[in-house]
């Protein structure tokens, strides 16, 4: 490793909130209230990134993947610890971060620019090449609030990369878009390293991180669990997941549906069995609901952080129980060997109320072959 341009010594952040079981009150109340407790999203993070680095980052949902990046971009401070950086630095976080609504997409590459200390000069000599990268040439002069989420992307993704930044931060970006943008990206990110920029990826697309990057950073509840080769961090990454089982649900309707548990071919998914690809696989899910109103529920399998397919149990119907359970069936040959991630979720007919966790539990598939089949050598 060259220069370090990134080192984070006993980084640490800490946030307020309210404690479980406690009312909901306002910012204000809850601040000073004795309901209130401190947490930390990040606990004494220690690493360093070279120059020219590539570095993926990966933890499941609340490791804290998008705190540090917020750090990194400067947008907030550390509680304890040192984070220093050296060099220009750019970050796409979310879609839609660091674009004025109001302004056109021309505009907003001028505001970038002038964001990362450029002139106005150094800016105009890019411009023909972050628009003719993004694709959008046709929308760059109308206001980005009209723009698609897919445009958004492209442009920010165009603008980050082609502006004279060091150190470029990217979270969940190269699984937006198509697949023609995705390859033109990691061409570019390609491109950027061998320039000697330095990159840190976040994202769940396993096979981007594998691509990309020689080596990966691990978060589990705010804490670096491990900085390694990136095969061995997904290792570590699914095995979060499997051990954590974490079954809460995001979305409006997350306080109205709880998932008790998930059976696999009627075992309990805590007992870790493996199953076989040739046999058909049930997967049953136990739920407690307080809606009237009529649902159906939603199993979904990711493979390498990519969504392979969607199951819905019933068609919309209300339950008189306040238990459920649904199952599916997963024809047999239809899962290839390795670790799947469980989805669940639901929703009602006009898709007004939801809930929702992408990372419930890892289902492994055994290594095993039929007649006729067997695996296929990288």
């Amino acid at each position: 490793m060259g220069t370090s341009v990134i080192i984070a010594e006993n980084l640490t952040k800490s946030y307020r909130r309210v404690k479980t079981g406690s009312k909901k009150a306002s910012a204000l109340s809850a601040f000073f209230s004795k309901n209130v407790e401190s947490f930390k999203a990040l606990d004494n993070l220690n690493f360093e990134v070279g120059q020219g680095e590539i570095l993926g980052l990966i933890g499941g949902n609340g490791a804290g993947k998008t705190t540090l990046l917020k750090l990194m971009a400067r947008i907030t401070q550390p509680s304890a610890g040192r984070l220093g950086i050296k060099g220009r630095l750019s970050a796409l976080l979310e879609v839609g971060t660091g674009f004025h609504p109001d302004l056109t997409g021309r505009e907003n590459i001028l505001l970038n620019g002038s964001l990362l200390g450029m002139s106005r000069q150094e800016i105009l000599r890019k411009m023909d090449q972050i628009i003719d990268f993004s694709g959008i040439e046709a929308f760059i002069d109308t206001q980005v609030k009209n723009y698609s989420s897919g445009m958004f992307v492209r442009l920010g993704f165009s603008v980050s990369a082609h502006l004279d930044a060091d150190i470029l931060l990217l979270d969940e970006v190269m699984a937006v878009g198509d697949a023609a943008f995705q390859h033109k990206s990691l061409e570019k990110v390609e491109a950027l390293v061998a320039d000697g920029k330095t990159v840190i990826v976040a994202s769940h697309a396993m096979n981007a991180l594998r691509s990309l990057c020689p080596q990966t950073l691990v978060l589990q509840r705010g804490c670096l669990i491990a900085k390694t080769d990136t095969a061995t961090a997904i290792n570590h990454y699914l095995d979060t997941i499997a051990t954590e089982k974490n079954y809460a649900f995001h979305g409006p309707w997350s306080s109205h549906f709880t998932l008790q548990k998930i059976r696999i071919n009627e075992v309990a998914i805590e007992e870790g069995a493996s199953v076989s690809p040739l046999s058909a696989i049930q997967i049953s899910l136990s739920l407690s609901h307080q809606s009237r109103e009529a649902f159906r529920i939603t199993l979904s399998l990711y493979f390498d952080g990519i969504r392979c397919f969607t199951m819905h149990d019933v068609p919309f119907q209300a339950s008189s129980s306040t238990h459920i359970t649904s199952e599916f069936i997963i024809p047999a040959c239809t899962l290839r060997p390795g670790k799947w991630v469980i989805a669940v979720g639901g929703h009602n007919e006009n898709m007004s109320q939801w809930f929702w966790n992408d990372q419930c539990a890892v289902l492994e598939v055994e290594e095993k072959y039929g007649p006729g089949l067997e695996k296929i050598k990288n």
